[in-house]
Protein backbone atom coordinates (compact mmCIF):
# COMPACT_ATOMS: atom_id res chain seq x y z
CA UNK A 1 0.00 0.00 0.00
CA UNK A 2 1.70 3.49 -1.07
CA UNK A 3 1.86 6.31 2.04
CA UNK A 4 0.49 9.45 1.05
CA UNK A 5 2.61 12.55 2.32
CA UNK A 6 -1.08 14.60 2.98
CA UNK A 7 -0.92 15.34 6.91
CA UNK A 8 2.66 14.34 7.40
CA UNK A 9 4.35 16.31 9.83
CA UNK A 10 8.12 17.32 10.57
CA UNK A 11 10.35 17.68 13.70
CA UNK A 12 14.50 17.83 14.87
CA UNK A 13 15.37 17.63 18.41
CA UNK A 14 11.76 16.96 19.51
CA UNK A 15 10.93 20.33 18.96
CA UNK A 16 8.15 20.26 15.68
CA UNK A 17 9.72 22.56 12.65
CA UNK A 18 6.59 23.81 11.38
CA UNK A 19 3.68 23.11 8.14
CA UNK A 20 4.96 20.43 6.04
CA UNK A 21 4.44 21.21 2.47
CA UNK A 22 7.51 18.24 1.71
CA UNK A 23 10.91 16.94 1.88
CA UNK A 24 13.39 15.51 -0.69
CA UNK A 25 15.67 13.17 1.13
CA UNK A 26 18.78 11.75 -0.54
CA UNK A 27 19.67 8.44 1.59
CA UNK A 28 23.70 8.10 0.67
CA UNK A 29 26.10 9.17 -2.51
CA UNK A 30 29.20 7.44 -3.41
CA UNK A 31 32.29 9.72 -3.07
CA UNK A 32 35.12 9.05 -5.44
CA UNK A 33 38.63 9.61 -5.67
CA UNK A 34 40.66 9.72 -9.55
CA UNK A 35 42.50 6.46 -9.75
CA UNK A 36 43.66 7.37 -13.26
CA UNK A 37 46.48 5.80 -14.36
CA UNK A 38 49.38 6.02 -17.00
CA UNK A 39 47.40 2.70 -18.66
CA UNK A 40 44.33 4.77 -18.98
CA UNK A 41 41.96 4.66 -21.73
CA UNK A 42 42.40 7.70 -24.62
CA UNK A 43 39.57 8.37 -26.88
CA UNK A 44 40.41 10.65 -30.38
CA UNK A 45 43.98 11.68 -31.39
CA UNK A 46 45.53 14.23 -31.44
CA UNK A 47 44.13 17.89 -30.04
CA UNK A 48 40.72 15.75 -30.03
CA UNK A 49 42.18 13.20 -27.53
CA UNK A 50 40.77 12.50 -24.26
CA UNK A 51 41.53 10.69 -21.07
CA UNK A 52 38.65 8.46 -19.67
CA UNK A 53 38.84 8.91 -16.08
CA UNK A 54 39.00 5.78 -13.62
CA UNK A 55 37.39 6.78 -10.02
CA UNK A 56 37.15 4.63 -6.98
CA UNK A 57 34.56 4.78 -4.59
CA UNK A 58 36.99 5.86 -1.50
CA UNK A 59 33.92 6.44 1.06
CA UNK A 60 29.94 6.90 0.91
CA UNK A 61 28.59 10.18 2.16
CA UNK A 62 25.30 9.51 4.56
CA UNK A 63 22.93 11.69 2.72
CA UNK A 64 21.02 15.03 3.36
CA UNK A 65 17.20 15.92 3.38
CA UNK A 66 15.63 19.28 2.65
CA UNK A 67 12.32 19.89 4.23
CA UNK A 68 10.08 22.23 2.92
CA UNK A 69 7.70 24.79 4.94
CA UNK A 70 4.97 26.84 4.81
CA UNK A 71 6.40 29.70 6.72
CA UNK A 72 9.63 30.59 8.45
CA UNK A 73 11.73 27.74 9.45
CA UNK A 74 11.98 28.39 13.50
CA UNK A 75 16.05 28.72 13.49
CA UNK A 76 18.53 31.49 14.36
CA UNK A 77 22.27 31.37 12.87
CA UNK A 78 22.96 30.05 16.06
CA UNK A 79 21.07 26.78 15.36
CA UNK A 80 23.07 25.62 12.66
CA UNK A 81 25.47 22.90 13.11
CA UNK A 82 22.52 21.65 15.76
CA UNK A 83 22.63 17.76 15.95
CA UNK A 84 19.90 15.62 16.31
CA UNK A 85 16.87 12.97 15.28
CA UNK A 86 14.84 14.23 12.55
CA UNK A 87 11.50 12.67 12.00
CA UNK A 88 8.98 12.73 9.15
CA UNK A 89 5.92 11.03 10.27
CA UNK A 90 3.06 9.94 7.29
CA UNK A 91 0.07 8.17 6.91
CA UNK A 92 1.20 4.52 7.69
CA UNK A 93 4.50 5.30 9.10
CA UNK A 94 7.75 7.58 9.33
CA UNK A 95 11.23 7.60 8.67
CA UNK A 96 13.87 9.01 11.25
CA UNK A 97 17.63 9.78 10.81
CA UNK A 98 20.03 11.44 13.00
CA UNK A 99 21.27 14.50 11.29
CA UNK A 100 22.77 17.87 11.72
CA UNK A 101 20.89 21.47 10.88
CA UNK A 102 22.73 22.76 7.71
CA UNK A 103 21.03 25.41 6.45
CA UNK A 104 17.98 27.14 6.42
CA UNK A 105 16.37 29.70 3.98
CA UNK A 106 13.42 31.96 4.06
CA UNK A 107 11.30 32.69 0.62
CA UNK A 108 9.26 35.54 -0.05
CA UNK A 109 6.95 37.50 -2.76
CA UNK A 110 4.23 39.90 -2.28
CA UNK A 111 0.86 38.98 -1.77
CA UNK A 112 2.45 35.54 -1.20
CA UNK A 113 2.19 33.21 2.18
CA UNK A 114 6.35 33.33 3.43
CA UNK A 115 8.12 29.55 2.33
CA UNK A 116 11.24 28.06 3.97
CA UNK A 117 13.57 25.20 4.07
CA UNK A 118 15.85 23.26 6.06
CA UNK A 119 18.26 21.22 4.84
CA UNK A 120 19.89 18.60 7.10
CA UNK A 121 22.97 16.17 6.65
CA UNK A 122 23.05 12.71 8.30
CA UNK A 123 25.40 11.67 10.82
CA UNK A 124 26.06 8.43 8.74
CA UNK A 125 25.62 6.43 12.68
Amino acid sequence: MASVSQGSTVSFDGNPIGSLVGFTASPAQAVTTDATGVSATIWGTGVDTRVVKRLECTAVDPGTVSVRLLGCPPYAVSDIGTKGTLYVDFDGGGISWDAILMSFEVEGSVGELLRGTATFQFTGG
